[in-house]
């Protein structure tokens, strides 16, 4: 878990971030050849108690996956997210961006089994 205050210039204190790359890689013989099938990143809005508070911390995290998917293909998912909070909720905060990760791997998995 990361949690810190030195993203806290870098965000505006009324948004969070999030990023999802999915890519899948094939090997032929030794020759690896990657394609990218999703990279997209947004903004999580917060609630007025945040944009209203004057102690703002950032509570982020990031997850990964390795899909086997046979034949030498594989599908690598890695999703991040960080949001400003309250210092005395940050537990809280990290279950919610722990959650929205888990909820964006499952997007990447299926964004894999789609493109098959």
């Amino acid at each position: 878990m990361f949690v810190g205050n030195e993203l806290s210039g870098k965000l505006p204190r009324d948004q969070g971030q999030w990023g999802l790359t999915v890519v899948v890689t094939e090997s032929n013989y030794g020759e690896k050849t990657e394609r990218t099938i999703k990279d997209e990143k947004g903004e999580i809005e917060m609630g007025k108690d945040v944009r209203e508070s004057a102690n703002t911390a950032v509570v982020g995290t990031s997850r990964g996956m390795t899909l086997n998917m046979g034949n030498f293909c594989s599908a690598r998912i890695d999703v991040w997210a960080s949001i400003p909070t309250d210092p005395n909720t940050m537990d809280e905060a990290y279950d919610v961006v722990k959650g929205f990760c888990e909820e964006k791997i499952e997007q990447g998995i299926n964004e894999v089994k789609n493109a098959e």
